[in-house]
């Protein structure tokens, strides 16, 4: 089989050879037709300038060429007859040649066909050896995997029972963990209550001296004169006579610490006289 493989392959390289040859032949062929037909276009441009000044119209109208234009046109027409010749034997030779290589190519794909065929044919041979060679192990792999089965069977009980007995467990360990996470919450909600309750408590007692320290300065403020030097203080302030804020600075009486602006300070001291 494999020899026949390789024949074939050697008969498919040789006809992709011979096909690329065959192309390049052709692409030479198509090469020199468009030259020749180039040549060919320019032959008849030159013999219809020839008639046109061979005509009447030029007899007339003085328009016959000189002697070195009649010298450069018969030269270029030569020229051109010569590459005609030359290419129109090179055109011949090539299409003899892409004719050699289409005869060669039509015996190779004959040879392919019958090479196919034959591969084809001890494919077929080889299709049912393996055949017979695939039922026979196919029986004898069917008896391994029933015996096989049979272990799996006993061993996926025994796993069964491992894993009911392993659940049984886990629901345990849970089950003990769920109970310590309650007593860890309802112990950290107890300390969390506790910490409110003194928390409030502090809040109570510092609401309670804020009360008292405010009552002490509005019994100092009623009895205060409001006299001395007012001592000046940066910053945002509320005035305590009018409720302004002042945005920049404010006064401060050195006597009950009230915190007045300009204004209201002169009318507290003019009060305190």
């Amino acid at each position: 089989m494999e020899q026949l493989r390789r024949i074939l392959g050697d008969l498919e390289g040789r006809r992709r050879n011979l096909e690329a040859e065959s192309f390049k032949v052709q692409q030479a062929l198509n090469r020199i037709q468009e030259v020749l037909d180039r040549l060919q276009g320019e032959e008849d441009k030159d013999v219809q300038e020839d008639a046109t000044r061979n005509g009447w119209f030029a007899f007339l109208f003085s328009t016959r060429e000189s002697p070195q234009e009649k010298e450069v046109r018969e030269r270029r027409a030569t020229e051109r007859r010569t590459g005609r010749i030359v290419r129109e034997a090179e055109f011949r030779t090539r299409k003899t040649k892409f004719e050699e290589l289409g005869a060669q190519l039509g015996d190779l794909s004959a040879k392919i066909a019958t090479a196919r065929l034959n591969v084809s044919e001890e494919w077929l041979r080889q299709q049912e050896r393996q055949k017979a060679e695939q039922l026979r192990q196919d029986a004898e792999m069917l008896k391994r995997s029933q015996e096989r089965n049979e272990r799996l069977r006993q061993e996926e009980a025994r796993k069964k029972r491992e894993e009911e007995q392993r659940r049984r467990e886990m629901r345990e360990k849970l089950r003990q963990e769920e109970a310590r996470k309650e007593r860890e919450e309802e112990q950290r909600r107890q300390e969390m209550r506790e910490k409110l309750r003194q928390e409030e408590a502090r809040r109570e007692r510092q609401e309670e001296q804020r009360r008292q320290e405010e009552a002490r300065k509005e019994r100092l403020q009623r009895t205060c004169q409001h006299r001395g030097w007012w001592a000046r203080v940066e910053g945002r302030r509320r005035c305590g006579h009018c409720s302004h804020v002042t945005t920049r600075f404010a006064f401060e009486c050195p006597g009950c610490l009230m915190t007045a602006c300009a204004g209201c300070r002169i009318i507290l001291k003019g009060q305190g006289r």
